[in-house]
C-alpha cells in the first residue's frame, strides 16, 4: 500500500473550475474531428465563469462535474458515441478527485455503450477497459481490474494496435498488479516491455518515459535491489523536475516512493522529509480528503510509529481514516488505516479501544485478500490486544501463527515480521513463561 506503480490518466481541463451557462454540447463531427468535438465542450464545461452569467456564485468542482454529466444525459442521447466518449473522460476527472461511485456509473455506462454500437472487438471499447480497469483497482477490486485489463490487451493485439502509449500503459498496469500478486517474473517483463515501447514512442525526455522509469524503480524495491530502486526513482524524480516544474502528482509519487525506500534502508530522518513533501505536494494539489492524501498520512503514521511517536502517528491515522470513510471509497485502503489505528492504540496501552478496530480490517482482509501477508499482520496486532487484556489462552495460538506465516511469507527480516515476533515475545513474559519468551527472543525462524 506504501509504494505506488499503477498508470493513472489525468485529464487536464485548463482554465477555471466553472461551468459556462448557456453552452451548447458539440455536434459530433467526422471521425476525424471527434477530438476537437470533446475538447471543446470540456473547454465550455471548464471555462472561466462569465460574471453576468454566475452572478458571482461559487462553484465547486463537483458541481461542475455533476452539471456536465447532466447535460451529457439529457443533451446527447441521438449522439451515443460521443455520449460515451464523454462519460468515459468525465469519468476519469470524477477518479482523479477520489469520487469513485460517480466514476463508476460513468465509466461503466460508456463501456456498455460502446459495446452496443460498436461491438466488442474495437479500440475504443478497450479505451473503456482500460480506464475501467484503473478505478476498479483504485476501489480495492484488483481481481476485476485484472480481467478488465487481459481483455484490453486482447483486443489491442487482435488490431496490431501494440506500438501505441495506450498499449504500454495498459502493460505496466497489468504488471502491477501481477507484481501484487507475487507473480515477479511476468511483471518484470511487462514492465520492461512497456518501458521500451515509450522510449521507441518519445525518446528519453518523457513523462511515460519517466513513469515507467518509476515504475520498474518501485518493481526492484519490492524485490529488495535497493541500489539498483534508488537509481531509477531518482532517475525519474530528475526528470520529472525538469518535464513538471516544482509541484505536481507524479513528484509526489516519486517522493513517496523514495521515503519507502529510505526507509527500508534505515534512514529515517531522509525518509520523513521525504513523506512529508510528499504529503504536503498532494494536499496542495488534491485538497485536504484525498485518498492519496490519505495514503501519504498512514506513511507517515507508520514511521512515526516506528520512531515511538504514538501521538502523532495516532492522529494521521484518524485523518486517513476519515478520508477513508466516505462512501464509493476503497474498502481496502480502510482496512489498512484501520489496522494502523489499532496498533498505535495498542502501543498507546489502549487495547480495549483497538480490539474492535482490528476486528473489523480483520474481516476485510480475510474477504478481499485472504491470501495475503495482511491477514497475519491483523491478527498479531488482535493478538495483542488479546494478550494485553489477559486473555493469554487464547492470544497464544494466534500470535504464534501469526509470527510464523508473517516469517514465511515476508521473511525474517520484514518490519511486521519483527512486530509479531516481539507481541509473541511479550505475551509470554507477562504471562510469567519467560522461557518461552526467551525462546522466541533469540528466534530467527520458526
Amino acid at each position: 500500500m506504501k509504494m505506488e506503480s499503477f498508470e493513472n490518466s489525468t485529464t487536464s481541463t485548463g482554465g477555471g473550475w466553472a461551468l459556462s451557462a448557456g453552452s451548447s454540447v458539440p455536434v459530433l463531427s467526422p471521425k476525424r474531428d471527434r477530438s476537437e468535438a470533446i475538447s471543446r465542450f470540456l473547454q465550455e464545461l471548464f471555462a472561466i465563469p462569465d460574471p453576468g452569467q454566475s452572478r458571482g456564485e461559487q462553484i465547486t468542482a463537483r458541481e461542475v462535474l455533476d452539471r456536465g454529466t447532466e447535460r451529457i444525459s439529457q443533451d446527447l442521447q441521438k449522439q451515443p458515441e460521443l455520449r460515451a466518449t464523454l462519460m468515459d473522460t468525465m469519468g476519469q476527472v470524477y477518479r482523479n478527485l477520489g469520487l469513485f461511485e460517480p466514476a463508476r456509473t460513468l465509466s461503466e455506462e460508456s463501456l456498455a455503450t460502446r459495446r452496443r454500437i460498436l461491438g466488442d472487438d474495437h479500440l475504443l471499447v478497450a479505451e473503456s477497459l482500460q480506464n475501467l480497469a484503473v478505478l476498479r483497482r483504485e476501489m480495492g477490486d484488483a481481481k476485476t481490474a485484472e480481467q478488465l485489463l487481459r481483455d484490453a490487451l486482447a483486443i489491442q493485439r487482435r488490431h496490431g494496435d501494440t506500438d501505441t502509449a495506450v498499449h504500454a500503459k495498459a502493460l505496466n498496469d497489468l504488471a502491477s498488479l501481477l507484481e501484487e500478486k507475487g507473480e515477479l517474473n511476468a511483471a518484470e517483463q511487462l514492465y520492461l516491455q512497456s518501458l521500451a515501447i515509450k522510449r521507441d514512442l518519445f525518446g528519453n525526455e518523457h513523462e511515460d518515459v519517466a513513469r515507467g522509469l518509476n515504475n520498474f524503480g518501485h518493481f526492484l524495491h519490492g524485490k529488495k535491489d535497493y541500489q539498483g530502486a534508488e537509481r531509477y526513482y531518482q532517475q525519474s524524480l530528475a526528470m520529472r523536475r525538469r518535464l513538471f516544474g516544482p509541484i505536481h502528482p507524479e513528484i509526489a509519487n516519486t517522493l513517496n516512493n523514495l521515503a519507502v525506500l529510505y526507509e527500508d534502508k534505515g534512514d529515517l530522518v531522509r525518509a520523513e522529509q521525504m513523506y512529508r513533501d510528499a504529503l504536503a505536494m498532494r494536499r496542495k494539489v488534491f485538497g485536504e480528503r484525498h485518498p492519496r492524501v490519505a495514503r501519504s498520512l498512514n506513511n507517515l503514521a507508520l514511521l512515526l510509529q516506528a520512531q515511538g511517536n504514538f501521538r502523532a502517528a495516532e492522529l494521521l491515522y484518524r485523518e486517513a481514516l476519515a478520508i477513508a470513510e466516505g462512501p464509493g471509497q476503497n474498502e481496502l485502503e480502510r482496512a489498512v488505516y484501520l489496522r494502523g489505528l489499532a496498533s498505535v492504540l495498542l502501543d498507546r496501552g489502549k487495547a480495549a479501544e483497538a480490539e474492535p478496530l482490528v476486528r473489523e480490517a480483520l474481516e476485510i482482509f480475510r474477504q478481499e485478500t485472504p491470501s495475503s501477508w495482511r491477514v497475519a499482520d491483523a491478527e498479531s496486532v488482535l493478538g495483542g490486544c488479546l494478550a494485553a487484556r489477559g486473555r493469554f489462552v487464547e492470544a497464544e495460538p494466534m500470535l504464534v501463527s501469526a509470527f510464523e506465516s508473517l516469517a514465511k511469507k515476508q521473511g525474517d527480516g520484514d518490519r511486521r515480521t519483527g512486530e509479531a515476533r516481539d507481541r509473541v515475545v511479550v505475551l509470554y513474559k507477562v504471562w510469567g513463561k519467560p522461557e518461552r519468551a526467551a525462546e522466541y527472543a533469540v528466534q530467527t525462524n520458526p
